[in-house]
């Protein structure tokens, strides 16, 4: 195994006859790294095939299971907390230290694909930590997980904020401060691509324009990245003065340095 080029499936059920192409079970290679290292840092992508199964975070509950050394989630089907520490952390500079109440629109925005719930779960909430006003804007049946909503509307109240969900992207631009645009997947759909990009196709006017960033107050934009331009959002508002998707993506570098530095001084 070459780290960075090659692939090592790894078996995570539990009690399976492995005579298929996963040679390694998560219970020995966790053990094993966990020997290796000070921390494992794992990404798991759901399958797109049963929402249940990816809801579960198999993969990554295998590892938390037998490792013996702190465990980084670096993206799973439901959360992505590393990205989720970057993006407050923008807030915070955005809003001087202020984060209270300032108006933050999380919009669902068009894709070439359906794309995990991971980094909207977890925006959701770091707003919602920060006391934001947040509303999310999606179309129809394009729903987040339910009890995450819920579970954000509490947290955002008890800092001070709440959480709004609308369909009418037009009314939750309308005087925003932040707009963080990101696709996701629709769980009615989920397991059938082809239903959801028919779906899709009807959805281009979920593009975030510059027209659409006037009706704001001066918010700033937000994107996780890489983001398909002109699909996601149109050039004018990436390349504008109110962009901080590279502060943003900087501070990726700086939240994960800090978390390493708490977990390994513990």
């Amino acid at each position: 195994l070459n780290v960075g080029q090659d692939s090592w499936d790894l078996e995570w059920k539990e009690g399976i006859v492995m005579n298929g192409d996963r040679p390694e079970h998560i219970k020995d290679a966790a053990k094993v790294l966990s020997r290796y290292g000070d921390v494992i840092a794992v990404r798991s992508f759901p399958k797109m095939q049963s929402y249940e199964e990816d809801r579960a975070d198999p993969i990554l509950s295998a590892f938390s299971n037998y490792s013996s050394t702190p465990l980084i989630n670096l993206e799973s089907a439901v959360e992505h907390p590393c990205q989720g520490l970057a993006d407050l952390m923008t807030l915070r500079e955005v809003f001087n230290g202020v984060t209270r109440r300032k108006k933050v629109v999380l919009t669902w925005a068009p894709h070439i694909k359906p794309l995990p719930l991971a980094v909207p779960h977890s925006f959701l909430m770091a707003a919602a930590m920060g006391g934001c006003n947040v509303v999310v804007a999606h179309p129809p049946k394009m729903d987040l997980e339910p009890g995450l909503v819920e579970q954000a509307k509490q947290v955002a109240r008890q800092a001070g904020g709440k959480v709004e969900v609308t369909h009418d992207q037009s009314a939750a631009f309308d005087g925003a401060e932040v707009i963080y645009a990101k696709s996701w997947l629709s769980r009615e759909f989920y397991g059938r691509p082809k239903d959801e990009m028919a779906y899709r196709a009807t959805l281009p006017s979920w593009t975030v324009t510059e027209e659409k960033m006037a009706a704001t107050s001066r918010a700033k934009f937000m994107h996780c990245l890489p983001v398909r331009r002109n699909v996601v959002v149109d050039d004018a508002v990436l390349d504008g003065e109110d962009c901080v998707v590279y502060q943003q993506a900087e501070n990726r570098l700086h939240a994960q340095k800090a978390l390493l530095v708490k977990l390994l001084s513990e």
